[in-house]
């Protein structure tokens, strides 16, 4: 009966802790079991909403998922460079590549027209300041800034927005093929 009452004694301290760790466990048993049904569903899925104001949406526009083929340059032959270009503007460079890759993601996750324009405006900006705003990537990027400002916010659906990003990635690959022919030895990977 000794035994039995210290085992009890030294059990009874870590009664709190094993309770707490019983929900953990059972969700991490119920995960394990359920493993393969709730990854079908969790692909399945196109949207999360949370409350009445916030949802996200993914897999829906065929630039979110990678392209495993090297897409195509935009530039035929070899144009001469643009006059004027500022290739030493390195912040404004950056910034450029930047602002165009984060207009395309905010179009995606279906942002308001307000933050699309900005993204265009920055990179418009940028695109300026190093001296490209007159090179085809330039008109082109002025152009679709022209574009999002006369097209109204009820018209920004899926399909304008899987349209919208590939005419962005076609600008943005411009100013690639530019930038590539200031460094002729560049390789994109080691």
């Amino acid at each position: 009966m000794n035994f039995l009452h210290e085992l009890v004694s030294l059990i009874a301290p870590l009664v709190p802790l094993l309770v707490s760790l019983v929900w953990p466990a059972t969700t991490l048993i119920v995960l394990c079991w359920f493993k393969r049904p709730i990854r079908t569903v969790i692909t399945q899925l196109s949207e999360a909403k949370f409350g009445e104001s916030l949802s996200f949406r993914f897999g829906q526009v065929k630039t979110d998922i990678e392209s495993p083929e090297r897409l195509p340059s935009t530039n035929a032959p070899a144009a001469p460079p643009p006059s004027g270009a500022r290739w030493d503007k390195v912040a404004d460079l950056f910034w450029l590549g930047n602002d165009l890759d984060w207009t395309a993601q905010t179009a995606l996750r279906a942002a308001p027209k307000e933050r699309i324009f900005h993204g265009l405006t920055q990179s418009y900006h940028h695109a300026s300041q190093c001296g490209l705003a007159h090179t085809a990537a330039g008109r082109q990027l002025a152009t679709l800034k022209f574009q999002v400002q006369a097209t109204p916010e009820t018209a920004l659906d899926r399909d304008w927005r899987a349209n919208f990003v590939e005419q962005l990635y076609q600008i943005i690959r411009g100013f690639s093929d530019l930038a590539k022919e200031q460094q002729p030895d560049f390789r994109p990977g080691p």
